[in-house]
């Protein structure tokens, strides 16, 4: 077990050491800081402090990987961090952690598991660490630095993992090569609910490919908040629409000869996506077929851009519903009546027991006890 160091001053002096941490000094930030490092009260309750500062013993583990750790994400303060990888039967030194580094945010950002363990390297020497905790991730995106550290890290963690996703579901019309020249064509996006994707009739200049997330898409008629949210949003018999998902790759009528969108695209939540340049991809037209045909394979977008295949209206009004609560998207699904409930708990601790921590949200009118 590490060996935790409480004092406020010490935490601070470890701040000090990180450079992207740097602007947390800055007086505009104090309050920040006094949160991360001490801690307040409020309402008789005592809130934080969001950081601890952590020594390990050498060879001590600080996470493992494959383990869910979607609440705690680190820094190092020294050079005596090793990083292991999984290789076949044991794993294996990859490489170290040079000091000020931030590790473990990608649990919090993508809700994956660790992807690697880092180990107090069995040198003889302890090795420190500034472990936070999830809320201090709002506090300290407010920073330049750190925010783009952080922007940097998780685009290219996203376009690292849908090349290999894409290398999954492509098989061998995509070659290692393609993938790797594909990849370095790419920018990878990530936007919030009601960004407008793509504009009809607009120039058709980049395939879009949808890695999670949600869009509507219309034709003949702008849209408007007010149009896609409410209550006549699934129903209008004026807005001809259907939704797609992840998988689907917008703009592959490009490629056939098509030169501006024949609808129009909005999100319906935060989403994903992997955008191509066309221009940059059409240079390489034996890729650009390739990528065509393999993309082709498995999208639905480009099967009808005229949207002239209208499902009926009760059938669009339950697939937003659906879209728009988030049961599409479950893997596992927990149905409560809350009229029986008694706060056991028991809810909690199955979802616990599904995916190693709870992930469950309630949502709805929310009655505190009253206090003695």
């Amino acid at each position: 077990m590490p060996t935790e160091n409480t004092n406020p001053e010490a935490i601070l002096e470890a701040i000090r050491k990180i450079d992207v941490l740097s602007e947390l000094l800055e007086d505009k930030n104090k309050n920040n800081l006094k949160m991360i490092a001490e801690g307040k009260e409020a309402g008789g309750k005592q809130i934080g402090p969001y950081a601890r500062l952590l020594s390990y013993l050498p060879g001590e583990a600080v996470m493992h990987e494959g383990e869910w750790g979607g609440n705690t994400f680190y820094f190092s303060l020294d050079d005596e961090l090793s990083v292991l990888a999984a290789d076949a039967d044991e794993p294996r030194k990859v490489g170290t952690l040079p000091a000020g580094t931030c590790f473990g945010e990608m649990s919090i950002l993508a809700g994956v598991p660790r992807n690697a363990t880092i180990l107090s390297s069995d040198n003889g020497k302890s090795a420190t660490v500034l472990e936070m905790v999830r809320p201090a991730l709002r506090l300290l995106r407010s920073l330049k630095k750190f925010a783009e550290r952080i922007d940097t890290t998780y685009r290219s963690h996203g376009l690292a993992n849908t090349i290999d996703q894409l290398q999954a579901v492509t098989g061998d019309t995509l070659t290692t090569v393609d993938l790797v020249a594909v990849g370095s064509l790419s920018q990878f996006m990530a936007y919030g609910k009601h960004h407008l994707l793509v504009k009809e009739g607009t120039p058709i200049d980049r395939l879009i490919l949808m890695r999670s997330g949600w869009l509507r898409r219309v034709r003949g008629v702008p849209i408007y908040k007010e149009v896609t949210e409410g209550a006549g949003a699934a129903s209008s018999s004026l807005i001809p629409k259907d939704f797609l998902g992840a998988g689907n790759c917008l703009g592959l009528e490009a490629l056939n000869g098509q030169t501006t969108w024949q609808y129009s695209a909005e999100l319906m939540a935060r989403s994903e996506v992997l955008e191509i340049p066309l221009t940059e991809l059409r240079a390489d037209r034996s890729l650009c077929e390739r990528v065509g045909k393999a993309f082709a394979a498995f999208s639905l977008a480009d099967d009808d851009t005229a949207l002239a295949a209208r499902a009926d209206k009760t059938s669009l009004a339950a697939a937003e519903k659906e879209i728009a609560t988030g049961i599409v998207d479950a893997v596992n699904l927990l149905v409560m009546d809350m009229d029986l409930c008694v706060r056991c708990g028991n809810c909690s601790l199955a979802c616990h027991k599904v995916h190693g921590q709870s992930r469950l949200l309630r949502r709805g009118i929310h009655i505190e006890r009253p206090v003695k």
